[in-house]
C-alpha cells in the first residue's frame, strides 16, 4: 500500500497575527492541502473553527481528534484521512505529562497542556495497517520536550505496526529530544524511528517565507518497516498568502503487504 502524508502547523487563529489571521489566509491553507493531495494530514494547533472550516472545505476527509483543554477545547493535533481509502479502527488521545489519561494535564514546566493524537488506519482495498501519530510538543520546557519524547518512544514500541510520526516537535535533529526519538535504541526492538535528518531546511518561517532556522522542527517519522520516499517542503504562497508560520511538510509511504 502506498500513501502520501503531510504534516502541517496551522498555525492557530490569533488576532495578533493581523493580516494574517486565519479568516485571511484559510483558503490558502485549504489550496495547500489540495495541493499535495496526501491520503492523510496531521495538523497541529487547528482550533474548532478552523478544523470545521476545512472539513467543510475539503469534503473527501474526515477528521479525528479532540482539543488539548480538559473541556474538549483548545488546540487539536487533528489527524484528516481519505475515508475512500482507509477505516480508523482505532482513535486516542493522550496528554504529555505524568497523568496521560487525565484531559488537560500537564508536567514537566509544560506551558499549556501538550497532546498527541494517534489512529490506526486499516486500507479498505488491501486490508494493511498502519498506525499515524500526530504530536505538537512544548515550546518553551527542553524537559517537557525530552519527557514527552520518552513517552511517545514507549507508545510506538508497545504497538507492533507500521507507524508514522508526525508532528511539530519544537526542535531541531541535533536537540537531545529528537536524538533520543531517532536513535537506534528508541523503539521497535532497537530499530528506532527514521526521518530527523532528513530535510536540511527550517520549516518555521514566521509567514516571511524566510527559515527562522537553520534545521526543521516539522517531521514525518516512520519506523524501518515502511518505506519513504523523500520529504519535501511546500514553501510557496497561494494567492499572495502563506498558508500559516509553518512550511508544510509531505512524503511518500510504501506499507509493506
Amino acid at each position: 500500500m502506498r500513501l502520501r502524508v503531510m504534516t502541517f502547523n496551522l498555525r492557530y487563529d490569533n488576532e495578533a497575527d493581523g493580516g494574517n489571521r486565519w479568516q485571511d489566509r484559510r483558503d490558502t491553507a485549504a489550496a495547500a492541502v489540495r495541493e499535495v493531495g496526501a491520503h492523510v494530514v496531521c495538523t497541529q494547533e487547528g482550533l474548532a473553527h478552523m478544523l470545521s472550516y476545512l472539513q467543510d472545505v475539503l469534503p473527501e476527509y474526515s477528521m479525528v481528534g479532540r482539543g488539548r483543554d480538559a473541556d474538549g477545547g483548545g488546540e487539536h493535533s487533528a489527524i484528516f484521512f481519505r475515508p475512500d481509502r482507509f477505516e480508523a479502527t482505532a482513535v486516542e488521545t493522550f496528554w504529555f505529562s505524568t497523568e496521560p489519561g487525565v484531559p488537560g494535564s500537564r508536567s514537566w514546566g509544560a506551558v499549556l497542556p501538550r497532546i498527541c493524537t494517534w489512529c490506526r488506519l486499516v486500507s479498505r482495498e488491501t486490508g494493511e495497517t498502519v498506525r499515524v501519530y500526530n504530536v505538537h510538543l512544548d515550546n518553551r520546557s527542553e524537559e517537557a520536550r525530552r519527557r514527552s519524547v520518552e513517552m511517545l518512544v514507549a507508545h510506538v514500541a508497545g504497538a507492533d505496526e507500521p507507524t508514522i510520526v508526525c508532528g511539530d516537535f519544537n526542535a531541531e535533529p541535533l536537540t537531545v529530544e529528537m536524538r533520543l526519538l531517532c536513535s537506534q535504541a528508541a523503539a521497535r526492538g532497537g530499530r528506532g524511528l527514521l526521518g530527523c535528518t532528513s530535510l536540511s531546511r527550517g520549516t518555521f518561517h514566521g509567514f516571511t517565507g524566510t527559515p527562522a532556522n537553520a534545521g526543521p522542527i516539522d517531521y514525518i517519522l516512520s519506523t524501518p518497516d515502511l518505506s519513504v520516499s523523500g520529504r519535501n517542503v511546500l514553501d510557496r504562497r497561494f494567492d499572495g498568502r502563506w498558508p500559516s508560520d509553518h512550511f508544510p511538510v509531505w512524503a511518500d509511504v510504501t506499507v509493506p503487504g
